[in-house]
């Protein structure tokens, strides 16, 4: 389960408590029948908020979450982009299966509003990441339409399973 929450939210185990400034993302895993909460973590910066809207798990059982901060200090490792470039950018973050530890995570943007709505992992362990982007100058590589096209466009982005390079 992943979403948004604030400073009283259950945290056990995990990597992050939550932040007093009031919306973290978080993610939280329960046993395969639903009946105990194995761990919860936050997932976010101190100085804005995180919306996380998505969650999948790979093959390995690590899992990952996209969704939008406007935080300017998002906990980053191994970061793709590792500045946040407008009002909000999308966010792309792994995290290993025991929820111990983020593997990966990244700020996913351009100038204006970026939100990562959906999220599917390939039977490579690579994320795929889809959402929408105000930014003319948002982040591309092997695009299918290489001009932003108006008031918002769709964006879909992969990114290798340890989150090394964007691929597409």
């Amino acid at each position: 389960v992943a979403g948004t929450a604030g400073s009283g939210f259950p945290r056990v185990g995990g990597f992050q408590s939550f932040a007093a400034n009031g919306n973290d993302g978080f993610v939280s895993r329960f046993s395969p029948d639903g009946s105990a909460l194995l761990w919860s973590t936050a997932y976010g910066g101190t100085n804005g908020g995180e919306y996380a809207r998505s969650v999948s798990f790979d093959g390995e059982g690590d899992l990952f979450i996209a969704g939008q901060t406007d935080s300017t200090n998002l906990p980053l490792v191994s970061p793709r982009q590792s500045l946040l470039s407008g009002t909000y950018d999308a966010f792309v973050a792994k995290v290993q299966g025991d929820g111990a530890a983020l593997l990966f995570s990244t700020y996913l943007g351009g100038s204006g509003v970026e939100d990562a709505r959906g999220l599917a992992v390939d039977a490579e362990g690579r994320p795929w990441v889809a959402g929408f982007t105000s930014s003319a100058a948002f982040p591309l590589q092997e695009p299918l339409q290489a001009s932003f096209g108006g008031l918002a466009d769709a964006f879909v982005a992969q990114y290798a399973a340890d989150g090394s390079s964007l691929l597409f």
